[in-house]
């Protein structure tokens, strides 16, 4: 029978040749956490593989100096020093491309308290789930801003009020340190 790879996998006609894959109810179960009947394979949730986004030992220095766009740089030195004198952490390497301060267990595991990571578009936030409906004046009076689950997206920091960005993440700390349980709209 001829073999095939996919992916890393040796396959031998309908089944899956690997030493960390089990069988059950005649599928495969991959230790990445793939599914395969026969020849096709489905996605499922991985459950083995480890988070890319952990803390590092890589330098924040270095890797903001790394900002290409002279203005996109300043505005990440300036986000750095508003996020740490806000949640009174300092700055860690996230993955390859997330600063985050402190750190909070979540449900899918340890997460930045706040982050945020310097985009070649725009400068991103990593704040609360949620925040959209919880505080909907708080966004109203900040600025030119996007919102996607859990992150604000600012083209210039110039461009938003300081004031009402600074609490923004104090509300965010407040809530991943279970201070502020509240889940109500403002």
């Amino acid at each position: 029978m001829r073999q095939r790879h996919h992916r890393g996998v040796r396959r031998s006609g309908p089944s899956t040749e690997r030493a960390d894959a089990v069988d059950v109810g005649g599928a495969t179960v991959l230790a990445q956490g793939r599914l395969s009947y026969g020849r096709d394979s489905i996605t499922a949730v991985a459950t083995s593989r480890q988070p890319v986004t952990v803390p590092t030992d890589a330098s924040v220095d270095d890797f903001l100096a790394a900002v290409a766009d002279e203005r996109r740089r300043a505005d990440a030195l300036r986000l750095c020093a508003i996020l740490r004198d806000v949640t009174g952490e300092p700055p860690v390497m996230w993955g390859p491309s997330i600063v985050g301060f402190g750190s909070y267990h979540g449900p899918t595991g340890d997460w930045p308290l706040a982050g945020f990571s310097p985009r070649k578009q725009q400068l991103v936030l990593y704040l609360v789930g949620g925040y959209e409906e919880r505080y909907p004046t708080l966004l109203a009076r900040l600025g030119p801003h996007r919102t996607g689950k859990g992150c604000l997206y600012l083209k210039r920091l110039d461009d938003v009020d300081e004031g009402t960005l600074r609490e923004l993440v104090e509300r965010t700390v407040r809530v991943h340190k279970g201070v502020d349980r509240s889940h109500r709209p403002e």
